[in-house]
């Protein structure tokens, strides 16, 4: 279910964070930068940048999807509590013995 969900998620945020989108751009050319000031050279950072942009895509649509489905399993929960507050218990004394043949 999280792979399904993540898989979900990512294509949301994909479709956001398209080349050419201000925030895209901009969060791009700044991995640029800062790989290319660490000595990297420029067709390898811009490389590296879009790895990155990839990984950062991918760890926020696995975060998503574990918070939808913790989400979900905590509304079971929370439907299926009155259940067992209404459930007949069995009292030690007034079991029925069963005869053994």
């Amino acid at each position: 279910m999280i792979t399904r969900v993540g898989l979900a998620h990512r294509i949301y945020l994909v479709s956001k964070s398209t080349p050419g989108a201000p925030a895209y751009e901009a969060i791009r050319e700044g991995l640029t930068k800062t790989l290319k000031a660490q000595g990297t050279s420029s067709v390898e950072a811009a490389r590296q940048a879009y790895e990155l942009m990839s990984g950062m895509i991918q760890s926020q649509a696995t975060t998503r999807a574990y918070e939808d489905v913790i989400s979900g399993l905590a509304i079971i929960v929370l439907c299926l509590t009155p259940f067992v507050l209404i459930m007949k218990t069995s009292r030690p004394g007034k079991r029925e013995q069963t005869a053994l043949h």
